[in-house]
């Protein structure tokens, strides 16, 4: 029995000799990309949905405003309340 194919060493092929393959196809993202695209829009999407959700359950209930008011009553400046509001130098 021959032991040469054991003791030789086997070269890698070329397209598994690299980790990451730097021609990607045009409009695909790296994977490190797209988690970073995901970190970051999945958050504001998930605000813009809740923000959303928010203003429809107010117009569609009909629920009074002293109870729950709309997104865009608690975001302005309102005239009874003079330089107070969430939104700064608004």
């Amino acid at each position: 029995m021959s032991t040469d194919a054991i003791d030789t060493p086997v070269s890698p092929s070329p397209a598994s000799s690299s980790p990451a393959s730097p021609s990607l196809p045009r409009g695909r993202l790296s994977a490190k990309h797209r988690d970073l695209a995901l970190r970051i829009i999945v958050p504001f999407l998930t605000v813009a949905m809740l923000i959303a959700a928010w203003w429809l359950y107010v117009v569609l209930s009909g629920v009074p405003p002293y109870i729950l008011p709309s997104p865009a009553a608690v975001a302005a400046p309102s005239s009874r309340t003079g330089e107070h509001s969430l939104l700064p130098y608004g």
